[in-house]
This record gives C-alpha cells, structure tokens and sequence, in this order.
C-alpha cells in the first residue's frame, strides 16, 4: 500500500474511534463580564483563553463573554486587554451547569511580565520562561511586511533576507531547518528553510498570534528543533464557536517603498458551525536606501482563505482551504560576486487543505485527542533574462502531513502531558536548469512529553524517535555530487530535559538538549544552478544526520515594575550541514560560483538577556540584547553568517490610550567571518514609536505610527546574503490601521 493511502487509513480509522468514544461527554457553560477594577467600566474587545483546551473568546463590546459546551473539568482561564495587567484565574466546569463569572482587571501603563499562550497548552508543558509570545499591541507595533521582519527585535532573534520579501528569522544564529517554522501548529509547505531566496508562504498581517516555543515542548514538534519553534497562529479554524459574528479589517502602508497592505478576517457562528474569512493583498515596489533605490525589490502577494467548524458535546471537528500568490524580486549581484544582470524574479504558489477533529472527555486518561491533516502544493519558478535567452527553474512539492496527539490529565504531582505520532509523506520535483533528481519522502516520529511539578521545582522532559526514508528517481553515481545518488533511510531518538525553580521575586532553570536533524532532498543531491540564490549547488549523497546536543542556562527576577532575564547557551553540533563556497566557479556555468554541502563539526554559543523597567508614573523602558558566537573547530573558522552582538532600547511613555516612544537599535562590527565572507561595520540607528487607541461607535480602533532609521543612516545587515549591494532600508514611516467589529 502506498505511504499516501497508509495515511489516508489512518486518518479515517481515527477518525471514527474519536466520534464513537466522545459522545457520552458531560459539558458545562461559562459566561460573564469584564470590567475595570477601580471605575467598573466595561471593558470590551478582552481576549479570553483556556489554555487546557485551545478555547478562546472575545468579550462583546459590553464586556460579555461566553464560553459553550465545555467539558466539566478544572481549568485556567487566561484574560488579556491593552492598557491592563494579565490576569489568570482558575476556574472549574460541572456538567449541566452554567457557571457566572465577573471578572476585574487593573489598569497598569504598561504590560506585567509576559504570559505565554501555546497553541496546545493542556500539555501543561514546562514553561521556562524561555518563551516570546507577539500578539496585541506589541503585534501590532512592530508588524513588518514579513513575518521575519515583524519579530527581529525579540531578544535572540534576527532575520536572514536576500531582499526584503525571501527574509526569514534567525533565532540564536540557527536558521533554515533547525528553526522550525509552523502555521496554526502545521507545516507550511514551502521551501523557505532551504535556501535565502525562498520566501515564507506566511502573511503576518492577519496572524493572531506569533510564538516562539523552546525548551522540551519545541521537541513535540519535530526532531530538528535545536533553534526552536516559530508558530504563526492564524485559526483558519475556529478552536472554538463565537457567540457573535465579528472582524478586524487592518490596512498597513510604508514610505520606503511605497508599500500598502489591505486585510480582512470575519467569523460568523450559525447555529451548531462557525465559518471564517480571511484575505489580504500588499503591493510594495523597489526599496528606497541611503544610496538610493535597490533595483528589483518589488513584491506583490495575495493571500486567501475560509475555514469551517462544527461544534457539538463531544469535540469539534473542522476544515479549511487556502491560497498564497506571490510575486517578487532578488536583487542583482555584480558579475564578479556571482550576480545576474538585472536580478532574479519569482513567481511563487502554494495551496493548503487542512481537517481537524478534537474530542474531549470529562473523565479517564485521555481528556482531548487531537487529530490533524494537512495536504500543501507548493510551487514556485525564478527566473531571468540574459540578451535574449530566459533562464527558468521551476521547484514543487506536495507534502501530506497527519498528526494524531492525546493529552494525559494531571495526576497528583504530575502535570498534563502529551503524547503522540506524526507522519509525512512529501513529493519533490524541479525542472530546467536545475539538475536535482524527483525525490519522494516518507517519515514518522513519535513522541512523550510529561512534567513534574513540586512546591518550588519544576522537571519535565520530551523523549522522541524519528524515521525518514528519501527514495531518488535517477539513481547512480554522480561525478560532480562524488557519490552515488541511491535511496537513504535516517533514524535516530532526541530528547530534552527541562528543570525550573522559584524563590520569592527568582526564577530560573537548566534545559539539556540531544536533537536529531536529519538531511533534506537538495543537501543530498542538488545539482545545478540555482538562479535566484547565485549559486551553483552541488549535493553530497554521502551525509549523514546531524547530531546535537545542546544546553540553556536562564535567569529571572520579577517585580511589580521591573522585569529581566539573562539566558546563556551552548550548542554542539555534530555533522552541521551548510553550503560551502569554494570561492571557484562552475565549468557549467561560469557565472556562478560553486557552493558544495558539507557536514562539519559545529558549535554555537552566546547569551541574551532583556529588561522591563517602569520607572515613574506612564513611564517605562525596555530593552534586549543577544550575542552568538559560531565555530567550525576542526577547520578553525568561523560559521557563515553569524549575526553580530545586537541590541534594542526602548523610553517611553504610556497609558491605555496613547503612548510615544523613542528606540535605539544597534549592532558592533562582526568580524568573525566564514570563508570568503565579507566583515560588516558597527551601526547606531534610531526610530521613533506611537499608538493611539479609539472608539467609534461601539467599535474598538487602534492606529500605530513608527518611524523607523530617523537620520537616514546607511548600514548593513551581516546576515543579508547580498549585503555587498544591498545597505538596509533608509528612514521609512510605517502607518497601520486596524477595526475590531
């Protein structure tokens, strides 16, 4: 039987267990109000969360909120407002009954200490405090044109970019496959961890959510996650029924390349279903610079998606549909660095399906099932033209995922866990100039997480093993690969442990690492020129997997007006898998230069801390630094493109409604460079912030204003692959608007 039909099977079989066995569940309801503490005011537009159960809510603009059929059990809700301290309560369900709830906040100038919300929090995971969570204000404030570009200014973080639209992030020096990056828990699809001129098919500007998990939860994600989980919650498909229809309608626009972006998300209930709406499109052309403008920078994307949830005692059970177009350019590269006259275009494509079935059960061991499938297209073509003579490669892949995962229920000290199975089916082609051979690819992994928690002490961990068979079409020995392409099977365990102590205002806690990442189809066998990364790629069939074993340091302390932390790290990396440049050029295509995959020993290791200060009355600042140092010790070099130290500080002042802000951001000279690499000079630059909140009608407004590089300053990115023509973008003003309704 084929790996596709084998998932279909399953997904079915599942399926009907989960209906059968959870239609004897017992549900309650919750409904209630959200005022101020001191006015009693009203305070609509509060977002609500279950975390045990994946359930949110938005209070109506009268402060109501009301959560149905949830199954009678002892949970934690969590409540969030601009302006309002966070607040948790602990809440429980009795079957039949509707229980009341009024619930108070206090007002603050400033947000308390972060509260991270995951995506499946009833693992009841061990929260390090390692965590970023974007959402809100802070989302809003800082919401760039990629998702990239939204969060680089969270401590650790940066973004690897090869013009603006193919960026990607970059967390503790780790990019591409070993920063997994998810949309609403799922794979994306796409080829963006391959190489720097592959965009990611996410559209920020309509995300909910954005989080960064490490620590042993990032392991229930996958085995290569050694940098961490980046995961986009966007609820194509509604975790739970709204009580009313309602939307948020965002319109964006920068000066530094005239961009502008227009989005809409609408959720309507209708008896027992939900249905969802989303799209959104942004235009931006060339990118205005000190030096002035980066030819072929221009992008164009359109985005598009609905989704559909039935809701009855037993669980839900849902499914949504959607498509990502874009359009944009790589800039030119001088001749002699390898570069295309005039730039490299892309023309990218992907369609995504995805299904969902959760059942809940008041009672026994397993208390929620999740079962997920998710089917991607994905296509994209880059192309240019040399006189009178186009140049194309064009790359595909159908990827099937199924994720089957059921999460045990507290039991004396042990906390919620999870446990479960992932499977993968993927199918990759390219076409043209690209040599690289069609590849089908099976895997599956399974997993167990469980945490133990005492009075002030916390130990928790994730045990995992992983199988990946990669099956070429062409098969024989290569002499420009120096190995012979056949079919390879992978397979290894990972795990993490993480431990946690508090005393008084002090947290802090060790996590160890053991990861397992294992090669992709190009890194084996690429071969050919790829047009828009200005490289000609040759594969190395004889890899084998890397092995990682890494380890985190953290410190916290906590008060009412000021919050920090300080986290060290060390990675080591056996087998680390990267392009090398042999600084020669094809005999095929003498334009390009050689990049040949190799695996070396690596390590990573730095430190990154921030700090949130509210120092007098709406007055508050905040800052962040991070710093990684990469190493290739048997060659005694550095890594490519390692970021330098950097650092962000903010002053500011604020209320619920208004705040003005002035920030610096800053990074020192990186001079630690890989082979043939080029140094990068220390830069200063500044930027003002600004948000204003506002009713109309009974409708919540907010608009936010940044200016970002004030004096117009020139510098350079270390981590840009084309950062020899390409400084960073000049002064810009960013403008976004967004209803709720």
């Amino acid at each position: 039987m084929k790996f596709q039909h084998v998932l279909k099977t399953l997904a079915i079989f599942l399926i009907s267990t989960v209906i059968v066995s959870g239609q004897h569940s017992e549900n309650g309801n919750l409904v209630g109000t959200v005022m101020e503490q001191d006015s009693g005011e009203l305070l609509g537009w509060s977002n609500l969360y279950i975390s045990e159960i994946n359930r949110s809510a938005t209070a109506h603009d009268d402060g109501t909120f009301h959560f149905f059929d949830l199954p009678a059990g002892i949970y934690h809700l969590q409540i969030f407002r601009v302006g309002y301290h966070n607040k948790t309560i602990r809440i429980e369900i009795m079957a039949h009954e509707t229980r009341q709830l009024d619930i108070f906040l206090d007002a603050h100038a400033i947000s308390t200490k972060t509260i991270t919300v995951h995506a499946d929090s009833m693992s009841g995971t061990l929260d390090t405090g390692a965590d970023i969570h974007v959402s809100g204000e802070n989302l809003r404030q800082n919401l760039g044109q990629t998702l990239a570009e939204t969060i680089e200014d969270e401590p650790g973080l940066n973004q690897r970019s090869m013009g603006p639209a193919p960026a990607r992030p970059i967390l503790r020096g780790m990019g591409g496959d070993r920063l997994l990056i998810l949309e609403d828990g799922q794979r994306t699809g796409d080829l963006s961890a391959t190489s720097a001129d592959h965009a990611v098919v996410i559209e920020p500007i309509n995300s909910d959510v954005i989080e960064v998990i490490r620590g042993p939860l990032a392991l229930t994600y996958g085995s290569n996650t050694l940098g961490g989980v980046i995961n986009v919650s966007r609820n194509y498909i509604p975790a739970g029924k709204p009580h009313v229809s309602g939307g948020i309608v965002s319109m964006q626009g920068q000066s530094v390349n005239a961009a502008r972006a227009m989005a809409g998300k609408f959720t309507v209930p209708w008896k027992d279903l939900a249905f969802t709406l989303d799209g959104s499109w942004r235009k931006a052309l060339d990118i205005d610079t000190p030096n002035g403008k980066l030819s072929n920078t221009d992008i164009e994307t359109y985005n598009f998606s609905a989704g559909a949830g039935i809701y009855q005692d037993w669980g839900l059970a849902g499914f949504s549909a959607s498509q990502y177009n874009s359009d944009y350019g790589i800039p030119a590269l001088p001749a002699e660095l390898g570069g295309h006259p005039g730039g490299v275009d892309i023309e990218l494509k992907r369609t995504h399906l995805e299904s969902k079935l959760e059942f809940y059960k008041s009672s026994g061991l397993f208390r929620r099932t999740e079962v997920n499938y998710a089917f991607s297209n994905y296509y994209h073509a880059e192309y240019h033209t040399t006189g009178n003579n186009p140049d194309r490669t064009e790359f595909g892949v159908l990827t099937h995922n199924l994720e089957i995962k059921t999460h045990i229920p507290e039991c004396f000290c042990r906390k919620n866990g999870i446990i479960g199975i992932w499977t993968e089916y993927r199918d990759y082609a390219s076409s043209g100039l690209n040599f690289t051979p069609n590849t089908q690819e099976q895997a599956i992994g399974a997993f167990y997480n469980h945490d133990y928690q005492f009075d002030w002490f916390t130990i928790g961990g994730t045990i995992r093993y992983d199988l990946r068979h990669i099956n070429p079409q062409d098969e024989g020995y290569s002499v420009f690969l120096g190995g012979t392409v056949r079919a390879r099977t992978f397979h290894g365990p990972s795990a993490a442990l993480g431990t946690k102590f508090s005393y008084e205002n002090i947290t802090g806690g060790i996590n160890l690492f053991k990861s397992l990442r294992l090669p992709v189809v190009e890194e084996l066998y690429s071969e050919g020129p790829h047009l828009a990364a200005y490289a000609y790629e040759i594969g190395n069939p004889e890899l084998e997997a890397e092995q990682g074993l890494g380890s985190e340091l953290f410190l916290e302390y906590h008060q009412e007006y000021f919050d920090s932390r300080l986290a060290l790290f060390r990675n080591n990396i056996e087998g680390y898998i990267f392009p090398r440049n042999t600084n020669q050029r094809s005999i095929q295509r003498n334009d390009l230069y050689v990049y040949r995959f190799v695996g070396e020993k690596a390590i990573l290791q730095g430190f990154e801390g921030s700090l949130h200060w509210h120092f007098a009355e709406n007055w508050y600042t905040k800052g962040m630094f991070s710093y990684v140092h990469g190493n290739l010790p048997d060659k005694d070099e550095a890594i490519p493109r390692i970021p330098p130290f950097d650092y962000k500080v903010t002053v500011a002042y604020k209320t619920p409604v208004f705040s003005l802000g002035l920030n610096t951001n800053g990074a020192a000279k990186q001079d630690r460079l890989g082979a043939f690499e080029n140094p990068t000079d220390a830069y200063l630059i500044f930027g003002l912030e600004s948000r204003y909140n506002f009713n109309i009608g009974k409708y919540f407004n907010t608009l936010s204003l940044n200016i970002d590089n004030l004096t117009n300053a020139e510098y350079f990115n270390h981590t840009n692959r084309v950062k020899e023509i390409m400084p960073e973008p000049g002064r810009n003003i960013r403008l976004l608007y967004r209803a709720y309704f």
